[in-house]
């Protein structure tokens, strides 16, 4: 972490005693943004847990006792103004929607069900590794080194997926998909 701190200040420190940057993770260079941010929170109580989802100008706020907040960011940043009391616009209404679909496809339940499994073995690995996938959709996924730097990418697609690591060096590293974030160790 010390080495990535250092690095977004300026210093040229790609690595400091054990500590290495992960600043280039930090950058989607190439990505495109997301459509919609997604979060929960779980406290116990129905007043104080719930989800909230937004794009680059609205937030949705559903708290589990049924209680909902919507706010316009770009008029209001400080989220002092709920919308729902009153008579939603076309494009308000419009962005509601969007946000209660963006819930459904980003819920940790859906995310965490078993109809979205990553198996991944050998690990550690000589050399190949092998995935097994078993999701809704193929899945894009990412084989970085501690470094933060990107070695591999590619698609997963259900069923056993084999990804080189032969010309790897041994260490560990970390294969991101779009569900999970996995460490994986070549010998």
């Amino acid at each position: 972490m010390f080495a990535t701190i250092a690095e977004i200040a300026g210093y040229t420190l790609p690595q400091y005693w054990d500590s290495y940057s992960f600043k280039s993770l930090l950058n989607s260079t190439g990505v495109a943004p997301r459509p919609c941010n997604y979060s929960e929170i779980n406290n116990g109580l129905p007043s104080n847990s719930g989800w909230t989802a937004r794009d680059t100008i609205f937030k949705l706020i559903h708290l589990d006792n049924g209680v909902e907040y919507f706010y316009n960011l770009k008029i209001d940043p400080f989220e002092q103004n709920n919308l729902l009391p009153g008579t939603l616009n076309s494009i308000q209404q419009n962005a509601y929607n969007y946000l209660q679909t963006c819930k459904l496809l980003n819920s940790s339940d859906d995310l965490l069900s078993p109809k979205n499994k990553l198996n991944i073995f050998p690990n550690p690995t000589l050399g190949d590794l092998h995935i097994d996938w078993n999701g809704l959709d193929d899945s894009a996924y990412r084989v970085y080194n501690f470094q933060g730097k990107c070695l591999q990418k590619g698609i997963l697609v259900n069923g056993i997926n084999n990804i080189g690591l032969s010309n790897f060096p041994s260490g560990i590293y970390m294969l991101q998909t779009l569900y999970s974030t996995q460490k994986i160790i070549k010998q």
